[in-house]
C-alpha cells in the first residue's frame, strides 16, 4: 500500500529532540564562553588599569620629594648679597644628597647661572631665556616640572623642576635623570604579554618597549584620548594585524599619558580552555541525550507500528486485530484501548448493518411483489373501465335511437287525436276510415313494442354497468388496502434506513419516495372511488327512469289494444261509433301526454348515461396514472432491493 511521500515520526522525533538538545547546548555554551570572555577581558581591563594608576603613583611618588626638595631649596637659599662660595656649597651639598639629580643650578635676572658640577656651556648662554626659567618666573611661589627632553651632555631622557626663590629674583632648578624610572615603566607588565606606555604631553614616548623613545604615539591613539583624562578604547595595530585594548590615564603633576596595553589575542588564549571544557561538556551532553532519546524514540515507536500495522489489516477488512498495550500506563496505552473499542464498534456496526441490510432487501423484496401485484389490478382494472366506457358509449347512441322512436311515437298520437276529432265531425267518414286507423294502430302497437323491447335492453345495460361500477368499487377498495400495505412497507423501510446511519441514508430517500407514491396511489383510490360512487348513484336513477318508461309503454300497449279492439268493432255497430270515437280521442289525449313525459325521460336518461361515460373516461384516465405510480413504485422498489445487495457486498468485505 502507497504512502504519500514525507517525514515520518521517527524522523520528527529525531529532528525535535535533537533541536532541543543542540539549541540549548549551543545556546549555553555559546552564553558560557561570551561571559567567560567578557570576564576574562573584564578582569584583563581591571589588570591594566591597576597598573596604570600604579605607574601614576609611581611617577608621583617619584616626582613628588624632588619638588618639594626643590621648592625647600628655593625658601632657604642664601640671599643673592652673600658671596657665591655659599651659594655653590649650598647647592653642591644638595646635589650630593640625590644621586638621581644631574644638574643643579640658579638662573639670575642679571642673566647670570651658577652650575653644579661646574659645565662649560656655550657662549652668549642666557638662562632667562630657557624654558625653565620662563614657566617658573610665570609660576612663582610654585614648582614647576618641564616636558621631559633628551639631555645632549648624557644623552639621557630629563625633566628639570624649578622654583623662584622667596625674594623672586632667583629660579632654582634640577635635572632630574629618567632613565631609572623609564626602566621600571619599560619592565612593567600586565598579565602575560601586557605591557605599560608613557608620552608626555606633546604625545611623545617616554617609555614602551616597542616603541622608539622620542617618537609619536599614533594618531589613532591620540584622536580617542583627545580631551579626555582617563578611558578605554580598543586600538588595531597596524604591525602585526591584532587588536589590543589601551587603558589610560594622565598624571595630574606632569600631565603625561598613562597607558596600559593588553592583547585581545591573550584574552583569546585565557578563554581557549574555558570554550574547550565547555564544547566537551555539551557533546558528552549530546551523546547522553542522544541515548536517552533513542530509548524514549523506541518506546513511542514500537507501539505506533502496531497500532499502525493493526489499522492496515483493518483498511484489508479484518476486523478481528486487537491491539496489545503491553501492560503501559500511558497515553499511547490509552490510545490502543481507544483504538481497540473502536474496532469492536465498528464490527458491532457492521453486523447491524450486514442484518439491517438483509430485513431491507427482504422488505424490498416485498414491497416489489406487491408493486407488481397491484400494478396487474390496476391494469385490470384500467381495462374494465375502458369496457365500461365502450359500454357507455354504446348506451348513449342506443338512448338516442329510442328518443327518436319515442319522438316519433308522440307525433304519431298527436296525429291519432286529431284524426279522432275529425272522425267526430265526420261519423260517415270515420267507418271508411277504420280500416285505415286499425292498420294504424296495428303500427302504433308494434312501434310501442318496439320501443318497449329497447327499453328493456337499455335498462339491462344500465344493470350490467351498475355491476361493472360494484366490481370497481370492490377493486379500488383492494387498491386502497394495498396502498396502506405499501406505506406501512415504506414506513418499516424508512425505519430499517435510520438504524443503518450514514450507509441506510440513499435507502432513506428510496424509501420516501416509495411513501409518497404510496400516499399518490391512495389519493387516486379515493377519487376512482368517489367517481365510482357518482356512476353508481346515475346507474340507479337511470334504472328508477327505465322502469317508469317501461311502465309507460306497456299502458300504451295496453291503450292501443284496446283501440285495435274498438276499430274491429266498428264494424259491427256504427251507432257506436260515435261515444267510441269520443272515447278513442281521450284515450288518444291520454297516450299523447304520455308521450311527451316518455320523451323527457329519455332525454334526462340520456343526459345522465353520458355523464356516465364521460366519468367512466375519468376513472379510466385515473386507472391509467395509478398504473403509472405502481410503476414507479416497482422500479424504486427494484433499485432500493439492488442498493440492499451491494451493501451486503460491502458489509461482507469486512471480516468480522
Amino acid at each position: 500500500m502507497s504512502r504519500k511521500a514525507g517525514m515520518t515520526l521517527r524522523m520528527r522525533l529525531l529532528l525535535s529532540f535533537s533541536l532541543i538538545l543542540l539549541i540549548p547546548a549551543i545556546t549555553i555554551g555559546t552564553v558560557a564562553y561570551k561571559s567567560a570572555h567578557s570576564k576574562v577581558e573584564e578582569k584583563m581591563t581591571e589588570s591594566a588599569q591597576g597598573s596604570v594608576s600604579i605607574l601614576d603613583q609611581l611617577i608621583t611618588n617619584y616626582l613628588d620629594p624632588i619638588q618639594k626638595e626643590v621648592e625647600f631649596l628655593a625658601r632657604t637659599m642664601p640671599p643673592s648679597d652673600q658671596s657665591g662660595n655659599a651659594v655653590r656649597e649650598y647647592l653642591s651639598e644638595f646635589a650630593r644628597l640625590h644621586n638621581e639629580i644631574s644638574n643643579t643650578y640658579i638662573g639670575e635676572a642679571t642673566g647670570k647661572i651658577m652650575l653644579v658640577p661646574d659645565q662649560k656651556l656655550p657662549d652668549g648662554y642666557d638662562p632667562r631665556t630657557r624654558p625653565w626659567y620662563k614657566e617658573a618666573m610665570a609660576h612663582a611661589g610654585l614648582s614647576i616640572i618641564t616636558a621631559p627632553y633628551v639631555d645632549a651632555g648624557s644623552g639621557t631622557i630629563t625633566v628639570t623642576i624649578a622654583s623662584t626663590t622667596r625674594d623672586g629674583s632667583r629660579v632654582i632648578a634640577v635635572d632630574l635623570n629618567l632613565n631609572m624610572l623609564a626602566k621600571q615603566m619599560s619592565a612593567a607588565s600586565i598579565g602575560r604579554t601586557g605591557y605599560v606606555s608613557v608620552s608626555d604631553v606633546q604625545d611623545k614616548v617616554l617609555a614602551d618597549p616597542k616603541r622608539k623613545v622620542g617618537s609619536d604615539i599614533p594618531a589613532s591613539v591620540v584622536k580617542n584620548v583627545a580631551g579626555s583624562i582617563e578611558g578605554v578604547f580598543n586600538y588595531k595595530d597596524a604591525a602585526n594585524g591584532g587588536t589590543e585594548k589601551w587603558v589610560y590615564t594622565t598624571n595630574g603633576k606632569t600631565g603625561w599619558r598613562l597607558f596600559g596595553i593588553v592583547p585581545f589575542a591573550e584574552v583569546e588564549q585565557d578563554t581557549f580552555p574555558i570554550f574547550l571544557n565547555t564544547m566537551i561538556v555539551i557533546i558528552i551532553a549530546i551523546v547522553a541525550g542522544a541515548g536517552i532519546v533513542y530509548l524514549i524514540i523506541r518506546s513511542v515507536m514500537n507501539p505506533i507500528r502496531k497500532l499502525m500495522d493493526a489499522a492496515d489489516q483493518i483498511s484489508n477488512g479484518d476486523l478481528t486485530v486487537t491491539v496489545d498495550n503491553g501492560g503501559r500506563k500511558d497515553e499511547i496505552s490509552r490510545l490502543s484501548d481507544s483504538f481497540n473499542r473502536m474496532v469492536g464498534s465498528l464490527k458491532a456496526v457492521l453486523i447491524e448493518v450486514n442484518q439491517t441490510s438483509g430485513m431491507l432487501a427482504a422488505s424490498s423484496e416485498q414491497l416489489t411483489a406487491s408493486s407488481e401485484q397491484t400494478s396487474q389490478a390496476t391494469q385490470y382494472i384500467a381495462e374494465n373501465i375502458q369496457e365500461v366506457a365502450e359500454g357507455a358509449d354504446r348506451q348513449v347512441e342506443s338512448i338516442e335511437a329510442g328518443s327518436a322512436s319515442v319522438h316519433s311515437m308522440s307525433q304519431g298520437v298527436e296525429n291519432i287525436a286529431h284524426s279522432a276529432h275529425l272522425i267526430a265531425a265526420s261519423a260517415v267518414q270515420a267507418s271508411g276510415k277504420s280500416q285505415e286507423g286499425g292498420s294504424v294502430i296495428r303500427d302504433a302497437i308494434n312501434q310501442m313494442q318496439s320501443i318497449h323491447h329497447t327499453v328493456g335492453d337499455l335498462g339491462n345495460v344500465i344493470r350490467d354497468l351498475q355491476n361493472y361500477s360494484e366490481e370497481i368499487g370492490g377493486i379500488v377498495t383492494l387498491i386502497g388496502e394495498i396502498s396502506s400495505q405499501t406505506n406501512l412497507l415504506s414506513l418499516n423501510a424508512s425505519i430499517e434506513a435510520a438504524r443503518a446511519g450514514e450507509h441506510g441514508r440513499g435507502f432513506a430517500v428510496v424509501a420516501q419516495e416509495v411513501k409518497k407514491l404510496s400516499e399518490e396511489t391512495g389519493v387516486s383510490s379515493r377519487k376512482i372511488a368517489e367517481l365510482i360512487r357518482q356512476v353508481q348513484l346515475g346507474a340507479e336513477r337511470a334504472v328508477v327512469s327505465m322502469q317508469q318508461t317501461t311502465d309507460e309503454v306497456s299502458s300504451g300497449i295496453r291503450v292501443m289494444d284496446h283501440a285495435d279492439t274498438l276499430f274491429r268493432n266498428i264494424q259491427a255497430s256504427v251507432t257506436e261509433v260515435e261515444a267510441q270515437i269520443q272515447d278513442m280521442s281521450n284515450t288518444a289525449q291520454h297516450i299523447s301526454e304520455g308521450g311527451q313525459v316518455t320523451v323527457r325521460s329519455i332525454e334526462s336518461i340520456s343526459v345522465i348515461v353520458a355523464g356516465n361515460a364521460s366519468a367512466t373516461q375519468n376513472v379510466s384516465a385515473a386507472a391509467q396514472q395509478q398504473l403509472a405510480s405502481m410503476e414507479e413504485i416497482a422500479a424504486s422498489s427494484a433499485a432500493l432491493s439492488n442498493m440492499a445487495l451491494e451493501l451486503q457486498e460491502l458489509v461482507e468485505r469486512f471480516k468480522v
